[in-house]
């Protein structure tokens, strides 16, 4: 069994696109298709459908499951020998969001170089949902994520409860509340309620996002509908919006620690109420709880855990003067 012919057959099922896949892996098109070819003459079937466009046998879909069991006990069993040979190699295939990865990783990949100089990370960018599903079928060693699903085949551990920001300018709340914004900012520096700034237009992060699900749920309680001046299913344009005064808008701490640089300095940022009780975007770091962890994993884990429990000790809460 040739495991390297087996390693492109997988990576060639992510893309169905020999020349896509044979540029990612740096490889010839022609060296991609000699070991596809390989694994089917060994098998003796065929693994893809060539025309109209590539895609699975029902063999190939059986041999994709195959594949995968077969280069996860591979992994395992190379982790497995790097500790006991005490050696300092190997790769890390690590998954986080587009904001998680570029906010703890400046901070993760300098120090554990320093210590693992000769260890590789294999970054994946996708949803928490999609990062999840990797975890499931092996294609991930660890993952951060905002769902805790359950599942016995993971562990799940919270590294973060990202508080949630209610941010107002305050020239926002100067056009809707006049001299009755004092008070108003007072009360709200230790806990906002939708409901005491329902004059406001807002911007709702949208479901499916969790984030925005959980705001749903603020305007829910307070029982009515906001004016909203901009939805949109991600926060990229959160801080723009809320600088310029044109709506109140919701942050997670995560985000708002990242935006501050260029947030304007007269934005308000109130700690989001719900049932008498501060929001949370909770975060956890996912492995398998089946895998053997390397030492290297392990320390890796630790870096990202410090950094998540630190960036939550800070409080971000501010009224302007």
């Amino acid at each position: 069994m040739d495991i390297i012919s087996l390693y492109y057959f997988n990576e060639l099922t992510k893309d169905l696109n020999v020349t896509k896949t044979a540029a990612r892996l740096f490889i010839s098109q022609q060296t991609l298709s000699n070991h596809i070819m390989r694994v089917e003459t060994e098998f003796k079937t065929k693994l893809f459908y060539r025309k109209p466009k590539l895609m699975l046998t029902d063999a190939g879909r059986e041999m994709l499951t195959f594949a995968k069991n077969v280069l996860t006990e591979r992994q395992h069993f190379e982790n497995m020998l790097a500790d006991i040979q005490e050696e300092q190699t190997g790769h890390i295939r690590f998954g986080a969001s587009y904001l998680n990865s570029r906010t703890c990783l400046p901070f993760v990949l300098p120090r554990f170089a320093k210590e693992y100089p000769n260890v590789s990370i294999d970054l994946t960018e996708f949803t928490s949902a999609r990062l999840q599903q990797m975890m499931l079928s092996g294609e991930l060693d660890m993952a951060l994520s905002v769902i805790n699903d359950g599942s016995p085949s993971l562990k799940t551990t919270l590294i973060m409860e990202d508080k949630v920001y209610m941010c107002v300018s305050e020239k926002l709340l100067k056009k809707y509340y006049g001299k009755e914004r004092h008070a108003l900012k007072k009360k709200a520096l230790h806990g906002a309620y939708v409901q005491n700034f329902k004059e406001l237009p807002f911007s709702i992060v949208s479901p499916p996002n969790i984030l925005g699900v959980s705001i749903s749920k603020c305007f829910e309680e307070a029982n009515f509908m906001p004016k909203v001046y901009f939805s949109s299913t991600s926060v990229g344009l959160t801080s723009t919006i809320c600088s310029n005064a044109l709506s109140a808008c919701f942050f997670s701490h995560i985000n708002l620690n990242n935006s501050l640089p260029t947030l304007a300095k007269d934005v308000n940022i109130f700690p989001l109420m719900y049932k008498g009780k501060p929001v949370y975007h909770k975060r956890y770091l996912v492995t398998n709880s089946k895998q053997y962890m390397t030492k290297y994993m392990s320390r890796f884990e630790e870096l990202v855990t410090e950094f998540f429990s630190q960036l939550g000790a800070t409080e971000l809460a501010r009224i302007v003067k």
